[in-house]
C-alpha cells in the first residue's frame, strides 16, 4: 500500500511541508497560511468537494477547504513534522475509508473532561473533529488514531465484508455484533491501529512509548483510561 498511496504525494509538496513546518507551531492560523502557500484555497460559494477540511480561523469562523490526499497529508504533517512514517500511515488509513476532517479550538467539555476528538457518521460520510488548542502534538496524534478506531469499528460492524489494514477484502470479525462505544471490540481495534505508531521514531519519547506499550498490552482495559488533557501520556 505504501508505494500506491505515498507515490501520489509530489516531491514539491514534500519539500514545502519541510520548509513550512520546521520549528513552527501547529496552530490553526499557521495551517491556514501554509495551505495558502500550497495554493489550497477555501471553497467558494457553490463550489463542491467530495470531502472537506474545515478549520476554525482567527475570528472563530469556519473555513472550508477541499480535502484530498495532498491536502490531508499536508495538514496531518503539522501534527507530526518530524515523523513522516506517521503521516504516511494516517494517509493510508484515510485512503482506506476517507472522512471529512474538522480542526477547531474547542469541542466542548464537562466538569471533569474536555472533548479532544469526535467521530460522527451521517449515514453517508464520516467526519472526524480534533481539538488542537493548547494540546501537545503527540496527544493530537493519539486522539486522531482513537477517532479513526471509532470509524473502523463502525465499518467492521456494518458490513459483511470489509478491507483490512493491508487493503485485502476480508469477512468482518465484528459484523452483526452489538458493540459499546468504548467496549472491548473498540479497545482491540484501537490497540491494533496504534501498534505501528509505537515503532515509529520521533513521534513519542522513549518513556511515552513504554507507557503506551503497557497501555495497549491489555486491550480490554484500553477504554478505561480517559484521554484527558495529557492524553494519558506522561509528559517528560
Amino acid at each position: 500500500m505504501d508505494a500506491i498511496f505515498i507515490g501520489l504525494i509530489s516531491f514539491s509538496v514534500a519539500m514545502l511541508i519541510l520548509s513550512f513546518l520546521i520549528e513552527e507551531p501547529a496552530s490553526l492560523d499557521r495551517i491556514h497560511k501554509n495551505l495558502a502557500g500550497l495554493d489550497v484555497l477555501p471553497l467558494k460559494k457553490g463550489e463542491k468537494s467530495k470531502f472537506k477540511l474545515t478549520i476554525t480561523d482567527a475570528n472563530g469562523e469556519l473555513v472550508v477547504y477541499p480535502l484530498n490526499q495532498d491536502s490531508f497529508y499536508f495538514t496531518i504533517a503539522h501534527f507530526a513534522p518530524d515523523c513522516e512514517k506517521f503521516v504516511d500511515y494516517m494517509l493510508e488509513l484515510w485512503c482506506l475509508t476517507p472522512f471529512n476532517l474538522v480542526l477547531t479550538n474547542g469541542l466542548g467539555a464537562t466538569k471533569k473532561t474536555e472533548t479532544l476528538g469526535l467521530w460522527q457518521y451521517n449515514g453517508k460520510q464520516h467526519t472526524i473533529s480534533l481539538c488542537t488548542n493548547d494540546i501537545q502534538r503527540e496527544v493530537i496524534a493519539l486522539v486522531l488514531v482513537h477517532e479513526i478506531a471509532h470509524l473502523r469499528v463502525h465499518t467492521l460492524t456494518s458490513y459483511a465484508y470489509v478491507y483490512n489494514l493491508s487493503g485485502q477484502k476480508i469477512k468482518s470479525p465484528y459484523y452483526g455484533m452489538s458493540v459499546k462505544p468504548h467496549g472491548p471490540q473498540f479497545a482491540a481495534v484501537f490497540s491494533e491501529l496504534s501498534q505501528p505508531t509505537l515503532e515509529m521514531n520521533k513521534l513519542y519519547s522513549a518513556k511515552q512509548k513504554r507507557h503506551l506499550k503497557a497501555f495497549f498490552q491489555s486491550p480490554k482495559k484500553v477504554h478505561l483510561t480517559p484521554l484527558a488533557k495529557c492524553g494519558g501520556i506522561p509528559a517528560y
